[in-house]
């Protein structure tokens, strides 16, 4: 496993941003952004000197990572660090898939609900993000264990929703 420095493009921090999120993250969002060129830049070195390129990034770095389809020896995996499986399953796959959630009736209506976990602004960088996983991923990571789950039945069913 190798890391890489990257070169970045720096812009001023605006102290005036309404925001409901810190405001260094709006820094650390606009540079974010001006990292596809140097990404792809890179690959297109190590591609040449490498039998096998993985990349694993975060979920919203999937714009700056998008290059990565058009290397026949790269490919790149999104990381989820902070969703469980029984999360991903129950608010990403479920209501586009259509696929059953294995609970009685009364449990699942004792769940919290999922809306008001994320501010709007966290909300639309996610939606810009998410145009472009068909262009760059090979599968995804997550960031659990059948320990944590409790059961395997959510990460089973995760692999079966995210293959339809």
């Amino acid at each position: 496993m190798h890391f890489h420095d990257l070169q970045m493009t720096t812009t001023p921090l605006d102290p005036d941003i309404p925001s409901e999120v810190p405001k260094h993250f709006h820094l650390f969002w606009n540079v974010s952004m001006h990292l596809r060129q140097s990404i792809t830049s890179f690959l297109r070195d190590i591609s040449s000197k490498s039998r096998r390129i993985i990349m694993i990034h975060d979920c919203l770095m999937c714009y700056n990572v998008q290059d990565i389809s058009s290397f026949d020896n790269a490919e790149s995996y999104i990381f989820n660090p902070v969703i469980s499986a029984f999360g991903m399953y129950c608010d990403h796959i479920f209501p586009h898939v259509g696929l059953p959630i294995p609970l009685e009736q009364q449990l699942l209506q004792r769940l919290p609900s999922s809306r008001g976990w994320y501010c709007d602004e966290i909300m639309r960088i996610a939606s810009f993000q998410v145009q472009y996983i068909g262009n760059s991923s090979a599968g995804d990571i997550h960031n659990t264990s059948k320990v944590m789950e409790g059961t395997n039945t959510f990460i089973d069913l995760l692999g079966i929703g995210q293959n339809k």
